[in-house]
């Protein structure tokens, strides 16, 4: 039997000040201003808890009981310094959250490498002064095909209570464009989740298959919700019992002993469906799509230089109310590794990307100082040696694409020196 205690504080603040002329059409100011917002987080929590765990030659079981109590604390203020504050966008939230939760999982192994495991908890908790009586289970299954690779199956049903942001009853100004609330209605957030893998490693062919799926339904929790003016968007949470998402990821991997080189190939696919409320009244269907993929060369030389290289390519696209917005993401890439001697090696890394028909190429160096029978160590660091001065970040947002431009760093050199006690 285990038992241990535990605890924990944390305390962030933050102040930032906001020259941002609409925000004065926004608040219908008089004069020019700048504004301010005031931001604090704190929570604290403690708790206890205890297992017992029995094993015979095919059974694990093991029981858990969980004490916890927490409290946390939001707070922001948006304010300018001829008012304090304005209606609407002063937040000031008090989560106090109790529980006791008790679980109890079962393995059962039908040989070494095969085994059915589940599991089911039942959390009781005091969630504001308001009481909730929290379910979760879970499933697996592992099967080991005789040199065709490993299954496994899983199932997991999950009920939880909402965190701090999902609950500000007011806005707080989250980017320069973006106001964002949440809900008063405390809802819990249920979901099921369904998933497959499969792993196939052959040693003698040198290739190695993983593939995986992931499905989830979300039968209770908050949705996005929205609404726009001329400058801003205003995001809420909304209480709903919609949305599913689904994840597949497929990764081939080959490895041509002879040559020392790997190749590997690699997707990942991501579809999304969840409500979507524009006029906080209708609900609407949102569908994000983002599709990878990517392949890359790689060597295991045993000398004195390796080298990595490839591309990858990303399409995103959002879809509501038949409006789509979508975005294309190229990536071409060659790093080299070379030993000049044993205690120190040069690493050289070339990227290029290709965004919104505009091309952006990097290179960073590494020299590394590392010798053996010394406790010291440096790295010298040489970043951005093409000078480039900008850079292009894209995104969607809900019912919006976004692009915006970064200054970036001119070519800038770091030393770093390590003492080893």
């Amino acid at each position: 039997m285990n038992n241990y205690l535990y605890f924990g504080y944390g305390d962030s603040k933050e102040s930032a000040q906001i020259i941002h002329p609409s925000l004065n059409d926004l608040f219908e100011r008089e004069i020019d201003e700048t504004f301010y917002q005031n931001v604090r987080n704190k929570f604290n929590y403690y708790g206890l808890q205890s297992s017992l765990l029995t094993k015979s030659q095919k059974w694990e079981i093991h029981l858990q009981l969980h004490i916890h109590n927490e409290g946390e604390t939001a707070k922001s203020r948006l304010f300018t310094e001829t008012e304090e504050n304005f209606d609407g966008y002063t937040n000031n939230l008090n989560i106090d959250n109790f529980f006791v939760a008790i679980s109890n999982f079962l393995k059962f192994k039908f040989t070494q490498d095969n085994y059915l495991r589940g599991g089911i908890s039942l959390k009781r908790s005091r969630f504001n002064s308001d009481e909730y009586l929290l379910k979760n289970a879970n499933f697996a299954f592992r099967q080991k095909l005789k040199n065709k690779g490993v299954v496994r199956l899983g199932y997991s049903y999950k009920e939880e209570l909402p965190g701090l942001q999902l609950l500000l009853p007011n806005y707080a100004l989250n980017s320069y464009q973006d106001f964002i609330s949440g809900s008063d209605d405390i809802k819990k957030l249920e979901n099921s989740v369904f998933s497959l893998n499969y792993s196939l490693y052959n040693d003698i062919k040198g290739f190695s298959i993983n593939a995986s799926a992931l499905h989830t339904i979300t039968h209770s929790g908050y949705a996005q919700g929205a609404f726009t003016n001329e400058n801003f968007i205003f995001n809420e949470f909304i209480p709903t019992s919609k949305g599913k998402n689904t994840l597949v990821n497929l990764i081939f991997t080959n490895y041509f002993s002879k040559l020392k080189l790997a190749t590997k190939v690699e997707t990942n696919q991501s579809f999304i469906q969840s409500p979507f409320s524009i006029d906080q009244t209708s609900e609407l269907k949102l569908q994000n799509y983002s599709g990878d993929y990517s392949f890359s060369v790689s060597s295991y030389f045993d000398k004195w230089f390796n080298f990595s290289s490839g591309f990858a390519y990303r399409y995103s696209s959002s879809e509501l109310k038949e409006e789509t917005n979508s975005f294309e993401t190229s990536k071409a890439f060659a790093d080299f590794d070379i030993k000049i001697f044993e205690s120190i090696k040069f690493n050289l890394n070339n990227e290029l990307y290709v965004l919104n028909k505009e091309n952006y190429t990097f290179m960073n160096a590494n020299i590394v100082y590392e010798p053996k029978q010394s406790r010291w160590s440096g790295t010298v660091q040489l970043n951005n040696l093409l000078n480039e001065r900008e850079y292009l970040l894209q995104s969607i947002n809900s019912f919006k694409s976004y692009q915006k431009r970064i200054s970036l760093v001119p070519v800038y050199a770091l030393l770093s020196i390590k003492y080893r006690f």
